[in-house]
C-alpha cells in the first residue's frame, strides 16, 4: 500500500520533470532531478546542475468541514538547486517557480497503480525561492539556491 503523502511527493517530483525536460526543454545532460540532498555525491564536483528534491513536511492537517472526516493539509516540499554557476542557479530557480505558478496546481498520480492514473489535483498556495549563501562554501556550495513549494491537499481519512 503506497500512502498518500509518498503519491504526493512522487507525483510533484513527476511534474517537475515534466515541466522542466518536457515543457522547458532542459537537456538531462546538464539538468538532473535527484531524489534527496546528498552532499557527498557533490564533493566530487558539479558536472551538471541538480535539483534535489529535499525536506517533506506538513502542518498536521485541520477538519475542512464540520461533522465529516474531511481533511485539509497545507504541504510543503523544499527543492535544492545545487548549480554550477550562479546564472544557472538562478535560471533554474526561476524555471521550477513558473512550472508551479503557471498551472496552480500539480495533478496527484495514483503510484502504484498500473498507469499511474491522475486522481486529484493539489492546489498550489506558493512557491517562493531563494540564495543561499553559505560562509566559506565548498566548490559545489558556492551556488545553492532553495524553492519553498506549498501545496493544500484535501481529502476524506478512511475509518
Amino acid at each position: 500500500m503506497i500512502q498518500r503523502e509518498d503519491k504526493v511527493e512522487q507525483s510533484v517530483q513527476d511534474y517537475l520533470a515534466d515541466q522542466l525536460f518536457g515543457v522547458q526543454g532542459y537537456p538531462a545532460s546538464l539538468v538532473e532531478i535527484i531524489e534527496s540532498f546528498d552532499g557527498e555525491r557533490f564533493a566530487k564536483g558539479l558536472d551538471k546542475n541538480y535539483v534535489a528534491i529535499g525536506f517533506n513536511f506538513d502542518d498536521g492537517g485541520r477538519e475542512a468541514e464540520c461533522g465529516s472526516t474531511l481533511v485539509r493539509k497545507l504541504i510543503t516540499i523544499e527543492m535544492f538547486i545545487v548549480a554550477t554557476n550562479a546564472t544557472w542557479g538562478r535560471n533554474l530557480k526561476n524555471a521550477i517557480q513558473t512550472a508551479f505558478e503557471e498551472d496552480r496546481a500539480v495533478p496527484l498520480k495514483d503510484i502504484g497503480e498500473p498507469g499511474e492514473p491522475v486522481f486529484d489535483a493539489l492546489p498550489v498556495i506558493s512557491c517562493s525561492g531563494e540564495h543561499q549563501p553559505i560562509p566559506k562554501p565548498a566548490p559545489w556550495q558556492k551556488f545553492i539556491w532553495t524553492i519553498h513549494l506549498r501545496l493544500e491537499d484535501e481529502y476524506m481519512v478512511l475509518v
